[in-house]
């Protein structure tokens, strides 16, 4: 009972319990859904591509390559993000917990100094774990299941609007080949007319300079007689 108190309620475990919590939580309510890890990989994995190619551009090019380093070292781009992230949760946050607790056991060290090297020790190895897991989950899984699509495959699928898309930009939800669920980035042609949430698109380019799909509005039966 004194363990769990602790666990709870003593700020430098309670980092690393919430972080368990949650990744325990995030995966018992993919299995209640029946969501894969590959249908939600993918997804996220090209959101966070996206974001970070788009986000970061005003940075200095060093940060930016940090990040994609990172990134790749975890193994992004061939494990699916969703594994990843909850490897890397899990171990980050019971590695920091077992550091803790060999830390609070040399009695004269307060919580606030032992706290940081716990948490570089469980970052540091966290990732190192979340490497070789990723590489090994890579390995195994079929190559269907691999979130490392080709972007330029998508062109020519067909998908709905997830926000309204205008020649400045908007996203939209496509299906790979192999079902796999993909949130894309994309905007319309110059001069094209926007394309409303919820309607259907068809992907026509993929710009590779710029990180986005050209895409427009999926031409209903009566609009191709009339072309």
């Amino acid at each position: 009972m004194e363990l769990l108190k602790s666990l709870i309620f003593d700020w430098q475990n309670a980092v690393f319990s919430a972080s368990i919590v949650f990744w325990l939580v995030y995966l018992f309510f993919v299995m209640q859904s029946g969501v894969s890890e590959t249908e939600v990989g993918p997804d996220f994995s090209h959101d966070l591509d996206h974001d970070i190619d788009h986000d970061v551009d005003h940075d200095i090019d060093v940060g930016h390559g940090v990040i994609d380093n990172v990134l790749g070292f975890l193994g992004v781009g061939r494990c699916p993000l969703s594994i990843i992230l909850l490897v890397f949760g899990n171990t980050w946050g019971f590695i920091g917990l077992c550091c803790n607790g060999i830390f609070s056991s040399i009695s004269f060290i307060p919580a606030g100094f032992y706290f940081w090297p716990s948490l570089f020790v469980a970052t540091i190895l966290g990732l190192f774990i979340t490497r070789y897991t990723s590489l090994t989950v890579a390995k195994v899984l079929p190559k269907q299941a691999s979130s490392a699509v080709s972007l330029t495959s998508l062109v020519g699928k067909h998908g709905e609007a997830s926000v309204q898309i205008s020649a400045t930009g908007g996203r939209a939800k496509v299906r790979d080949q192999h079902g796999t669920l993909h949130n894309i980035y994309c905007r319309v042609a110059e001069g094209e007319k926007p394309v409303h949430e919820n309607e259907e698109i068809i992907v026509l380019q993929y710009l590779q300079a710029e990180k986005v799909f050209i895409v427009q509005k999926k031409p209903t039966l009566p609009e191709v007689k009339h072309r």
